[in-house]
């Protein structure tokens, strides 16, 4: 069923499946004995509600509510009853539940600004006549790419920042209550820093993460001057390069259109990566028009599932699983326009992307407790398998099982999302060191930002308000100071690993939790960024 916003209705079998999981708990409250299989339980209702809210663009998860509210009043009533090392994990998971509801309320107030923001975007479209599919940045973006003239695209980029700067004065403030939240809950728990609290949950020190940030910064630099330097030559408009991104990439593509890889292509090379890298033997059952399952044997042992959930729907059931084994989630987003269901590469990537979560969360060994689906690894570690796993989509592998006519877009395809990744580089960066800085010491944004950009020479490179939103995600929310530095680190975890002939010792700190993070190299990144058709 689709909302109003084009989004999917979870169907009946996810909330069958949380109150399924909600009576097994209840029934270990009501008789302690009844205790085995618990810990799944709780592991699978977390990873499940990450995997939604994850996916809140695609699916629309706002009917699961009142589930998520009873996990949380069950883990107070769980945390009394349950041994360590759940018990004394869901001790802690109950007091932040109490400490975030003030910042759940101010993080609410900076959506109310950022959605403000949304609007005036949403209206200087509308007074263009432009049609909005995708959210106002596409929208924009598909806009000023369409614009020959440089004028007028520097005079469009120019209205779009000032709509965000009228803003910035109230999302800067609002994005300081909560960073000022976080403060105040850190020395609620005899923390001396939000960092110094996350950096418990992460196998790096102070001095390691800082000088990693410090030296991928530096490279994303370097990386954003050699980009603006392409596109100014392409473009022949050397001032303000990136307002002439769009116009770079359509000069790239030459009107060619990009490929669609079919659903088969990206399952069945999952399943050959799991079977060779991992050594688990996978039965694939497509359970209906929308849910295909896989199921992990080691090797006669049923080690977990794996759900992959199609959109659109057809209106088919979603799968539900019932077994006392971990349960991982992809969200495929398809096409139906082809006998076999196709996706476009970025949600082939995604997909595979998604893959690496449910691996990781399936054959995590020991298990770590874990109530908010980010906390089963050290938090570097967290996007390390995804990653990973998301670069299958540019292999071989993947390639050879693509239609013939599609194969030959592929190489097309990674260009671009290359490319695209690069002017994204920087920012990511700078939000990671702001991340950092911001959660280490007292400082609002503004001054976070302005120490940033000005250390690293980036000043015009970057805009605060584009920035902001970041501290409102998951991630952020429960690891603050370290959160942006997870995906910096997965990437450069990933080029270096992928490239290796066999990748599977360095792949086991992506289940083990108690062992070392190995500091990645950045030489692996521009490595691997070489083999990406120029």
């Amino acid at each position: 069923m689709m909302t109003e916003q084009g989004r999917v209705e979870p169907l009946s079998a996810i909330r069958q499946q949380l109150e399924n999981w909600e009576r097994k708990r209840r029934e270990f409250l009501d008789d302690p004995s009844t205790s085995h299989g618990l810990s799944t339980v709780l592991a699978n209702t977390a990873h499940l509600f990450v995997y939604l809210e994850g996916n809140r663009r695609h699916v629309d998860d706002g009917h699961l509510a009142s589930y998520r509210e009873a996990l949380d009043a069950d883990a107070e009533k769980l945390s009394t009853t349950l041994p360590d090392p759940w018990g004394s994990a869901l001790c802690g998971y109950v007091t932040d539940i109490v400490r975030k509801q003030d910042e759940d309320a101010l993080l609410s107030a900076m959506d109310a600004v950022r959605g403000q923001l949304v609007a005036h975007r949403l209206d200087l479209l509308s007074r263009l006549g432009v049609p909005v599919t995708g959210g106002p940045d596409a929208a924009f973006a598909r806009l000023i790419g369409s614009l020959d003239a440089a004028g007028s695209r520097k005079k469009l980029a120019t209205a779009w920042d000032r709509l965000s700067d009228k803003h910035l004065p109230d999302l800067a403030a609002a994005a300081d209550r909560v960073i000022d939240a976080r403060w105040s809950r850190a020395r609620a728990a005899g923390h001396e820093s939000p960092l110094a609290a996350t950096l418990l949950r992460s196998r790096l020190d102070e001095h390691t993460a800082d000088r990693f940030l410090v030296d991928y910064l530096m490279g994303a630099v370097t990386t954003q001057r050699v980009l603006e330097a392409i596109i100014g030559e392409a473009t022949g408009c050397s001032d303000d390069p990136m307002n002439h991104f769009a116009t770079y990439l359509k000069s790239v593509t030459f009107g060619q259109r990009m490929p669609l890889i079919p659903l088969s292509a990206c399952v069945d090379t999952a399943v050959e990566v799991i079977e060779t890298v991992f050594d688990h033997r996978v039965v694939v059952r497509k359970v209906n028009a929308d849910v295909i399952t896989l199921s992990l044997w080691s090797p006669d042992d049923l080690s977990g599932i794996i759900q992959v959930d199609c959109v659109p729907s057809t209106g088919a059931q979603m799968s539900a699983l019932s077994e006392h084994v971990p349960i991982g989630r992809a969200l495929a987003r398809c096409r139906n326009t082809h006998a076999d269901r196709v996706l476009t590469f970025d949600a082939a990537q995604s997909l595979m992307h998604e893959f690496g979560h449910a691996v990781n969360h399936v054959l995590l060994n020991p298990r770590r407790p874990d109530l908010t689906g980010v906390e089963y690894l050290p938090v570097e570690r967290l996007e390390n398998l995804s990653a990973w796993f998301e670069k299958w989509v540019g292999h071989p592998r993947l390639a050879m099982r693509v239609p013939e006519d599609e194969r030959s877009r592929l190489p097309l395809a990674a260009k671009i999302k290359s490319t695209e990744f690069r002017a994204t580089q920087l920012p990511r960066a700078v939000v990671a060191m702001m991340d950092f800085r911001l959660h280490r010491s007292e400082i609002s944004v503004t001054k976070a930002f302005e120490q940033v950009v000005e250390e690293f020479d980036v000043k015009d490179r970057c805009h605060l308000g584009d920035l902001l939103p970041h501290f409102g995600t998951p991630v952020f929310r429960v690891h603050p100071g370290l959160a942006g530095l997870c995906y910096l680190w997965s990437y450069a975890y990933s080029c270096e690993v992928f490239q290796e002939a066999n990748p599977q010792p360095a792949l086991r700190s992506c289940f083990d939790p108690g062992m070392p993070s190995a500091h990645p190299g950045l030489a692996g990144m521009q490595s691997w960024n070489d083999h990406v058709p120029q």
